[in-house]
């Protein structure tokens, strides 16, 4: 048999004979088996917080602790390394109980043999990598979402919160908890939930389209921001089978765009009640692009006092 390298395992086992079983049973695996002993849960404990180990296999009938409590003690030790659990069959049911707590695996003492107990072993290593795989995966999105400046989020048909990323606290103040289960609308300033209601219309209507919309939200605070959203339907993915919205705060942009306005709309103002003829000329083009009205009336009436000379 090729040997895959060494397995530094823990076998917490009060009982010699069933120690020394599992000790020949691990001959039947590929492994180069480092075995440490503890028969009791103090020295499972001291050697858990001294030793880098690839599994534990842990009886949780012991002298100085039995039944789920020697679980709660190994577990947070060394959280990613898989533990399998011991157990005789009077006791099955704290091996059903143990899988809950985030255990790999359960076996009864007197069912074991060399396959099945490397068959366990083996498995449960694969699944514990997959799921720190899984769990680093879910710490890169919950970084790159929690600060990002837009929030994503998915909802139902009707509008209803389901899931939302963090940073929905940065833009519109509250926590995922407050938002799961509600409606958007219930945030929407009253004027623009037609619009939002039209735009999730659209796009159960157009699946796999993004349909823009920008209306005002409630913020924590009471106040109201311009926030411009992104709704992709993706019922049809089995994976996520929702509406997926993106917002983004553009109160700025808003603000911005209305001073523009208010500006403009002041110089329009002072540009053509000005008691002064003002004329807008363009150099290059020696065209004149605009004029105010009080320079048309000064023009009309000399044109009107040049034609009376004249006749």
């Amino acid at each position: 048999m090729e040997r895959e390298g060494k397995l530094r395992l823990l076998i917490v086992e009060d009982n010699p004979g069933d120690y020394f079983l599992v000790g020949e049973y691990l001959k039947e695996g590929p492994w180069l088996p480092l075995l440490f002993h503890a028969s009791s849960l103090a020295e499972a404990t001291r050697l858990a917080q001294n030793e880098q180990l690839d599994v534990i296999l842990l009886d949780l009938t012991l002298p100085d602790s039995s039944g789920l409590d020697s679980l709660k003690t190994m577990l947070p030790l060394q959280p990613n390394t898989p533990i399998i659990v011991l157990t005789g069959i009077e006791h099955e049911q704290y091996g059903v109980d143990s899988l809950k707590m985030g255990v790999q695996d359960y076996l009864v003492k007197d069912q074991i043999n060399g396959p099945l107990l490397v068959k366990s072993i083996r498995y449960s290593i694969e699944r514990s990598r997959a799921r720190q795989a899984m769990t680093k995966k879910d710490r890169l999105f919950r970084l790159i979402t929690d600060n990002s400046p837009t929030a994503k989020a998915l909802i139902t048909p009707e509008g209803k919160f389901t899931f939302c990323t963090h940073s929905v606290k940065t833009i519109k103040g509250y926590d995922e908890a407050d938002l799961i289960g509600k409606h958007v609308f219930d945030f929407v300033h009253p004027e623009d939930i037609s619009l939002l209601r039209n735009a999730i219309s659209n796009s159960l209507a157009n699946p796999n389209q993004q349909v823009n919309v920008e209306v005002r939200e409630r913020h924590a605070n009471g106040r109201y921001i311009w926030c411009e959203k992104s709704i992709t339907n993706m019922l049809n993915d089995e994976q996520v089978n929702s509406l997926v919205l993106t917002f983004w705060d553009i109160t700025e942009s808003k603000n911005a765009e209305d001073r523009l306005k208010l500006s403009e709309e002041r110089y329009r103002n002072l540009f053509e009640v000005s008691p002064a003829s003002i004329v807008v000329w363009d150099i290059e083009s020696e065209l004149i692009l605009q004029v105010n009205e009080t320079a048309e009336k000064r023009v009309r009436l000399y044109a009107r006092t040049v034609q009376g000379f004249a006749g």
